[in-house]
């Protein structure tokens, strides 16, 4: 999940105009729909935005790897994690999000 806060310090109230989503006081939070922490990259799986330990979590995992390097089982296939976690669609930081916060944006 993505919400945007703002953390209003009332600018327009002092004559300046509202910058809305540009103004500085204004960031994304990215919490993990599953864990509720908040990281720095999503995926999108079965319709939530979760963080790749939540992701890699749901994947069938070995480590019978020469290099003992633990592999993830994606579309029937091992994988490195990086290159398992690159199989999956990240969320895009340009879509719109909901704002919470103090003046309405």
């Amino acid at each position: 999940m993505r919400k945007f806060i703002h953390e209003c310090v009332g600018c327009s109230s002092m004559g300046f105009p509202c910058m809305g989503r540009t103004c500085k006081q204004g960031y994304i939070e990215k919490i993990c729909d599953w864990c509720k922490y908040e990281v720095d990259e999503l995926y999108k799986y079965d319709g939530d935005e979760i963080c790749s330990d939540c992701l890699l979590s749901e994947l069938e995992m070995t480590e019978e790897d020469d290099d003992y390097e633990v592999t993830y089982l994606v579309n029937g296939e091992w994988l490195t994690e990086s290159d398992a976690l690159f199989e999956f669609e990240k969320v895009d930081e340009s879509e719109p999000v909901d704002c919470y916060g103090g003046c309405g944006y």
